[in-house]
């Protein structure tokens, strides 16, 4: 599992030119076919390299007191998500998954 294209994302997320990425890192969280590994791994990586680390805490910063949410819906919306299937509060339920999967990234103790 390559998990160097999300360790970019979290250095370029504040760049105009980069509204996608929010996107991205909100789908493959909810789109990964195995939701433990990749915890896992970024666990891992995140306790072991500084370059990895630094990038999850951008996101998680993003996500929490940026425009990560923000993107991420509008990007939705500019390519005509259907958003029947989701619940009303998109805000929160983005906001939950990256979120949330994040902090369990962040622990010093991890368990699946």
């Amino acid at each position: 599992m390559k998990l160097d294209s999300s360790v970019r994302r979290g250095r370029s997320l504040d760049s105009p030119k980069r509204t996608r990425d929010s996107c991205d890192i909100f789908l493959i969280i909810c789109h990964s076919k195995d939701y433990n590994l990749l915890l896992e791994k970024s666990h891992k990586y995140y306790q072991s390299r500084m370059y990895y680390k630094t990038s999850i805490d951008n996101i998680y910063k993003f996500f929490t007191k940026g425009k990560g949410v923000e993107n991420t819906k509008r990007y939705l919306e500019k390519h005509n998500t259907d958003f029947n299937h989701l619940p009303e509060d998109i805000e929160g339920f983005i906001l939950g998954k990256v979120v949330g999967f994040l902090k369990k990234v962040r622990k010093k103790k991890f368990k699946i």
